[in-house]
């Protein structure tokens, strides 16, 4: 949904900045983030069997990955982005809670109606 692509545009970046570790922030892996976790949350709750275990491994691990990034204060997958250039766990983290918290409104919204 459009929610999705807008907060996850967004709220990664206030998560950053609000955290104070940057000036500024230009990047989209917080979007990248919330549109996985988005189409993962949708899948979980709409296959069933061998697929939907499959699906929820992979969310395992797409929650696991921002909470290591966060805990260690390291990215789980360390890459030269250029000088003065750092990644920011916490975008990752924000996009994956606004990809969870925008499908399940969704789905919980629509079990309502």
């Amino acid at each position: 949904p459009r929610a999705v692509f807008g907060l996850g545009l967004v709220v990664p970046v206030v998560a950053v900045l609000l955290a104070g570790h940057v000036d500024w922030y230009c990047g989209l892996s917080g979007l990248s983030h919330a549109l996985l976790a988005a189409a993962l949350t949708y899948e979980a709750l709409h296959r069933r069997g061998r697929v939907r275990l499959g699906v929820l491994a992979l969310c395992a691990v797409a929650i696991a990955k921002p909470i290591y990034e966060l805990v260690t204060g390291a990215p789980a997958f360390a890459m030269s982005l250029g000088p003065h250039v750092i990644q920011t766990p916490i975008a990752h983290a924000a996009g994956v809670a606004v990809g969870i918290a925008a499908v399940g409104y969704r789905f919980a919204s629509a079990a309502r109606a």
